[in-house]
């Protein structure tokens, strides 16, 4: 036996006994590892008969330990090297220092290193890489998304512990962790799709698993992670983690910093790819085509999926930061919170009307409308906004008012295009393209290593950085309008100058004065009159005859099938700037109002009505004035 084997070093034929139990090769003399010699004892060869004896067996042949095969490889040791990478570099260099002397290094450098390339992928290993890469994707976009929260936005470090604890719920609740999950969703597409197999044209993903009609299984198990984790769940998350906070961050707060690049959403691929790495062959999907959002949630149904979210989790959601998000929007209406505020927290306190908690309904109205409905019932009783006709008066010089109503109400006017919600990347032209470059194109490279197009794209962008442009020159657009005005009154110069000069006297100077007045009164009003009717509302002059100073209520009428909205200038200027605020429409604003006004009148009915309640007739003997007749108890007579 011995000299049919071959040696596993010089690959020399043929093994010599070296009387010790042990075989040598010929040649080198290397020590064969695979069998070892053995005998019997006599005495129990002798009892063969008896059935009690030993023979030779094989079992006690030793073989040579193979290396064990991989055929499950965690998927978490790649993950977990690549994640902890960056964490453990200078450990790793202190660790590789250490252990290494003058004949190198003692242990592996390369223990757990992921899979290995050497054998094929199978079934387990797609379905598995897929899972954990977009998973730990979607992780990380979170972490990402609270650290920009809390270092940028200065919303408190508890979000991301509790962003945390939302999260590893959520992954157990979709369920895509189950034993059976890449089978029963391979088994869903293939019920769903019926027809003629495809065929596996392309030579590169040849090799990858599909189902019976052809389609490759990674995008399938891609598209169902999609489907039990969207996207757009990170978002949601870090928005349900400031809301447990108490934190005043709102959805127009999270939608606007995502859009601006700001909080990591769009572009948070490109983080992500630094921290887990390349895609591996058994993950054939670039790390722009997983995360790389293509679709995102809208104003309206963003509370919708804060609220199922936390209902799916079994959470029960306090209402929103009242008096942090109300100091918030009086601020951005230049409006003083230190007189604003008590009523309002009064209100609040009375009322606790339920638009301030989130709701699954898509119907109902945001929270912040619910915030601002309950700021513009209190501004309008302490500055007494009840259809006067306090903002027309305001603009006759004639008539100067210096109450606190016709100052309100013209900033809130004057202020208009200032409250408006404004985006960084709107400054200039320069911050655009960076914004465009950062965020829209991010990870976005020139097809097919075109060197040529990469010049192209360098050259133009030196151009507008250098400022070489004339419309990225400071004020270059309206210096060249303010020349061309000033061109066009050289050319056209006002010839009746001269003559009206010639013929002032006072009394032709107050008429035309009072003229332009009035004239300047009547565009003011044409151009609210103008903005009414775009927002479908309808203009009310002052009320001439006010018999009860009391809260003027605006009510709707159904005309030929349609509502009409009627307001008077004071009001509408308010709804106004409060509706931009909460960047809602103003019909919408005017409605949450009137909900507010109409709980408000429900409650002082009810409050009323106790107060002025009379206690019934006692029927009871103990407790009536009157004795009764039939009564013999001396006690009860007496009493």
């Amino acid at each position: 036996m011995a000299e049919v084997l071959t040696c596993y070093v010089c690959g020399n034929v043929g093994f010599d006994d070296g009387s010790n139990g042990f075989f040598y090769c010929m040649r080198c003399g290397s020590q064969a590892e695979d069998i070892v010699e053995t005998g019997d004892d006599q005495e129990a060869v002798d009892l063969i008969g008896t059935g009690h004896g030993s023979v030779y067996s094989s079992y006690f042949l030793r073989q040579k330990p193979a290396a064990p095969q991989n055929n499950m490889v965690s998927p978490l040791s790649q993950f977990w090297s690549s994640l902890a990478h960056d964490n453990a570099a200078a450990k790793k260099d202190q660790a590789c220092v250490a252990d290494t002397d003058v004949t190198g290094p003692t242990g592996p450098s390369d223990f757990g290193s992921g899979l290995d390339e050497s054998r094929p992928l199978c079934y387990d290993d797609y379905y598995s890489e897929i899972r954990i890469r977009y998973v730990m994707g979607i992780q990380l976009m979170i972490q990402l998304q609270c650290q920009a929260s809390v270092e940028t936005f200065g919303v408190t470090e508890l979000v991301c512990g509790l962003a945390a604890s939302l999260w590893f719920r959520y992954v157990v609740m979709s369920g895509v962790f189950d034993d059976n999950w890449a089978d029963e969703t391979i088994r869903e597409s293939e019920i769903q799709k019926s027809g003629e197999a495809q065929n596996a044209s392309n030579v590169r993903y040849k090799e990858e698993p599909r189902n019976i009609h052809g389609q490759r299984a990674v995008l399938i198990w891609l598209k169902s992670l999609r489907r039990s984790i969207p996207i757009h769940c990170s978002l949601v998350i870090s928005f349900l983690a400031c809301h447990i906070a108490r934190s005043r961050v709102l959805p127009t707060d999270i939608i606007k910093w995502s859009l601006e690049g700001n909080l990591p959403y769009f572009s948070a691929f490109i983080e992500i790819e630094k921290v887990i790495g390349q895609p591996s062959k058994a993950c054939p999907i670039s790390s722009i085509s997983m995360f790389r959002p293509s679709e995102f949630p809208s104003l309206q149904n963003f509370e919708t999926l804060t609220a199922s979210l936390g209902q799916s989790l079994g959470l029960d959601l306090p209402p929103v930061n009242f008096h942090a998000i109300s100091t918030c929007y009086l601020n951005q209406l230049f409006l003083p919170s230190e007189k604003i505020m008590p009523y309002a927290c009064k209100m609040y306190e009375w009322l606790m009307p339920p638009e301030l908690w989130l709701s699954t309904n898509e119907s109902r109205l945001p929270t912040r409308v619910g915030v601002m409905s309950i700021l513009v019932v209190s501004i309008r009783i302490l500055y007494n906004i009840n259809g006067l006709g306090i903002w027309e008066s305001s603009l006759s010089t004639g008539r100067k008012l210096e109450s606190e109503t016709a100052e309100l109400l013209s900033n809130l006017e004057a202020r208009y295009d200032e409250i408006a919600p404004k985006y960084e990347y709107s400054k200039d032209l320069a911050t655009y393209l960076q914004f465009c470059k950062d965020v829209v194109f991010a990870g976005v490279k020139p097809s097919l290593e075109n060197h040529e197009e990469e010049k192209i794209i360098e050259s133009l962008w030196d151009y507008y950085e250098k400022e070489d442009c004339p419309l990225l020159a400071e004020g270059g657009i309206q210096q060249k309008r303010s020349r061309s005005n000033e061109r066009f009154s050289n050319n056209f110069p006002d010839r009746n100058k001269k003559i009206r000069d010639n013929n002032e006297t006072p009394r032709t100077l107050n008429y035309e004065h009072r003229k332009s007045e009035e004239t300047k009164k009547e565009k003011a009003i044409g151009r609210l009159k103008l903005d009414m009717e775009e927002h479908m509302f309808y203009y009310m002059p002052p009320r001439k005859r006010v018999t009860k100073p009391d809260y003027f209520v605006y009510e709707r009428k159904l005309d030929e099938g349609a509502l009409t909205y009627i307001a008077d200038a004071d009001y509408y200027i308010l709804l106004r700037a409060c509706a931009r605020v909460v960047q809602i429409d103003v019909r919408v604003m005017h409605d949450a109002v009137s909900r507010i006004e109409r709980r408000l009148a429900w409650i002082e009915k009810r409050i009323n009505y106790c107060l002025h309640l009379k206690h019934p007739a006692m029927s009871c003997d103990f407790c009536s004035n009157v004795a009764p007749v039939h009564g013999t108890d001396d006690s009860c007579s007496s009493h």
